[in-house]
């Protein structure tokens, strides 16, 4: 499934411990993980995604993408309550990625109470 499609569908991803499921699949250029509200931390910036990185593993299924954050234990508690969020840099899987309208910001949000991911695409552009 793409992205966009997915998102017009209102499909979710999911999130356990420190793995995140979505139902799409993307190339991913990078990643974003902040704090909201935070004054004494900048953001974490990852754009390696090889088999061997200590940050982010990353692997493609056929009908969905994983992302695990291998520096964090539980997503959810870590940025449930509207505490951060994180901002995947990425496009559609079969887009051109050389082409800057194929490029997308999509957010992810947690909840402490739920292993459900609300995904949106932002227009906030993030330098990488």
């Amino acid at each position: 499934m793409k992205i966009r499609e997915a998102l017009a569908k209102e499909k979710y991803g999911l999130v356990y411990g420190n793995k995140v499921l979505l139902p799409f699949k993307m190339y991913l250029f990078g990643i974003w993980i902040g704090y909201d509200m935070s004054f004494l931390s900048s953001p974490d910036k990852y754009v390696d995604f090889l088999p061997n990185s200590r940050h982010i593993g990353y692997g493609e299924h056929e009908a969905f993408t994983e992302i695990v954050f291998r520096e964090y234990h539980d997503l959810s508690k870590e940025f449930g309550k509207h505490k951060g969020h994180v901002t995947l840099f990425c496009c559609e899987k079969g887009s051109d990625p050389f082409t800057p309208a194929d490029r997308l910001y999509v957010r992810l949000h947690f909840r402490d109470d739920s292993n459900i991911v609300k995904l949106e695409i932002s227009d906030e552009e993030i330098d990488f």
